[in-house]
């Protein structure tokens, strides 16, 4: 059997024959590829800097109040501290008994009303104690002061609010309350009102 004869650019016919006038197309150089790479890449960087800084201001706000109570709690447990001072002198004095209210702590048992405000910043107006006194023979989880720290919202439809306690037995606690907003029956065409709360 005879071997084929050995290839040569003479004896090799040209794969796509081109007319003259159009001639081969000509190479790609890649720049319109590199482009459009680089294009896409610049708009996805921008879609996450933008929902990075929409998710940091989404979270921010829904938080503030979480953060504002982390801030006034120390604040708000030493004033309650003196406060309970004030109502186991005022006890001890007066046969176990609770003051009407907090006034009378002032001059004999506390210096000043300073202990029955809070105010978490300039902007924001002081927050005053709740004061109500237990009957006599309440239980000693009995909630006797209080002081609201903040209110920030878990989502569109809760929130939650913070509280801290000065219980009848002297211990101070931390009470958090949810508040769940059901949605209301929508009239076609009309805006669903929320509730004010």
């Amino acid at each position: 059997m005879e071997s084929p004869p050995p290839l040569s650019s003479s004896n090799i016919p040209p794969a796509y024959p081109y007319p003259p006038s159009v001639g081969p197309p000509r190479r790609s150089t890649g720049t319109n590829c590199l482009l459009w790479t680089l294009g896409g890449c610049g708009v996805l960087v921008l879609l996450m800097v933008l929902g990075g800084i929409f998710a940091t201001k989404k979270v921010g706000h829904q938080f503030q109040g979480l953060f504002q109570s982390i801030g006034a709690a120390p604040i708000c447990e030493q004033k309650l501290l003196e406060i309970r001072t004030g109502l186991q002198l005022y006890a001890k004095d007066h046969g176990g008994k609770f003051p009407p209210n907090l006034q009378v702590l002032v001059p004999n048992y506390l210096p000043d009303t300073t202990s029955f405000t809070y105010r978490p910043s300039d902007n924001d107006p002081p927050r005053t104690v709740f004061y109500k006194p237990p009957a006599p023979n309440a239980p000693g989880d009995t909630v006797v002061a209080r002081f609201w720290l903040g209110t920030f919202h878990i989502s569109d439809m809760q929130k939650q609010s913070i509280y801290l306690d000065l219980l009848k037995d002297g211990t101070i606690v931390e009470d958090q309350f949810v508040r769940q907003y059901l949605p209301e029956r929508q009239i076609p065409g009309e805006t669903p009102s929320r509730p004010h709360r």
